[in-house]
């Protein structure tokens, strides 16, 4: 990141965070799924401003790095699904693991919320066929080509600028 970048991501954030409390405050009397819906809404328009402050491939690293993260779980994620090009029955199929696994995961200590972890991860790619496992090692691992991830950035200047993790 450049310094420009870091300044304006941070300035980003403050203002971000002050939103996260008034929108606390004024959805505290919502249902949970109504909560869950707002806040969904708001981690995406955060996520999309902090995009545009970053450079094409500056952005691509970043959802790699996501993915590398999140593993398969991020498999609910419809930019993937749709990439993957996931049937019918295999969303459901990842939905109902991925309600299992958190189901699973409710109260569990820290070592057996990394052996389920694992287990669910294994579930998980036994959903995918050959073609969609090779894309999902392209996709988590940086060698797909930089348009097979959806960009919002816009900003290159920064591309020649830095070949650096994009972590502040």
């Amino acid at each position: 990141l450049s310094d420009s970048q870091r300044d304006q991501l941070m300035q980003l954030i403050r203002q971000r965070e002050s939103q996260a409390l008034e929108m606390a405050i004024s959805t505290r009397r919502l249902s949970a799924e109504e909560r869950k819906e707002r806040l969904a809404e708001f981690v995406a328009e955060s996520e999309r401003q902090g995009f545009e402050l970053l450079s094409d491939r500056q952005v691509t690293k970043l959802k790699q790095s996501q993915l590398r993260r999140q593993g398969l779980s991020s498999l609910g994620d419809p930019a993937l699904v749709e990439q993957l090009k996931l049937s019918e029955d295999q969303q459901q199929q990842v939905r109902q693991i991925l309600q299992e696994r958190d189901q699973e995961l409710r109260g569990a200590d820290r070592q057996r919320a990394v052996l389920l972890r694992a287990q669910f991860e294994r579930r998980l790619a036994q959903v995918l066929n050959a073609d969609q496992s090779r894309t999902w090692d392209q996709l988590s691992s940086g060698e797909a080509v930089t348009s097979t991830i959806p960009v919002a950035g816009n900003n290159d200047e920064a591309d020649d600028e830095t070949e650096n993790d994009v972590s502040a």
